[in-house]
């Protein structure tokens, strides 16, 4: 089977959804999109105008599917330089942000009932965004995990804590 993506650029990072019946993938102009493999349709997901890719061969997106294939979660570049959490809805072909943007965020994964996203997020690390300063040298960010319940009809039950070092 071939299905046709387009002519005009390079595509990263194909994912299959976990009911094998779509690809998520990217291309280096730093858009987002989903195929249908049966009716072979290309679907825009989103774009990354604030995107770089440094070795020029990579997903910038870090897009992953939910266990049911009715949504992906995606990674944005935000204007100041932090990655936020998106959530595309395959059903209202919309976006919607996890995070607000205000601190950095990373790759997103869902619980494997779906009623959970996962990623780490941190709020300091804005000192250490720019590798162009010797002053960076040094500044680590805090990471933390944080969870989104994604059902609203399902009482809170998960319980994160926070591990302490030996």
């Amino acid at each position: 089977m071939e299905i046709e993506l387009g002519k005009t650029v390079y595509y990263f990072g194909p994912t299959w959804s976990p009911d094998s019946k779509k690809i998520a993938f990217s291309d280096a102009h730093f858009n987002l999109y989903y195929v249908d493999v049966q009716t072979k349709k290309v679907v825009h997901v989103d774009t990354n105008n604030n995107g770089s890719i440094p070795s020029g061969n990579s997903n910038v997106f870090v897009s992953v599917w939910s266990p049911d294939s009715k949504w992906i979660s995606y990674l944005k570049l935000q204007e100041n330089g932090f990655d936020a959490v998106y959530l595309y809805s395959l059903e209202s072909g919309k976006s919607t942000p996890v995070t607000d943007g205000m601190g950095d965020a990373g790759n997103p994964t869902f619980s494997a009932d779906g009623k959970y996203l996962f990623f780490p997020g941190s709020t300091n690390s804005g000192l250490g965004l720019s590798g162009l300063h010797m002053q960076t040298y040094g500044r680590q960010a805090a990471f933390n995990v944080y969870a989104v319940m994604l059902d609203k009809t399902r009482p809170p039950s998960l319980r994160l804590r926070a591990m302490k070092k030996p």
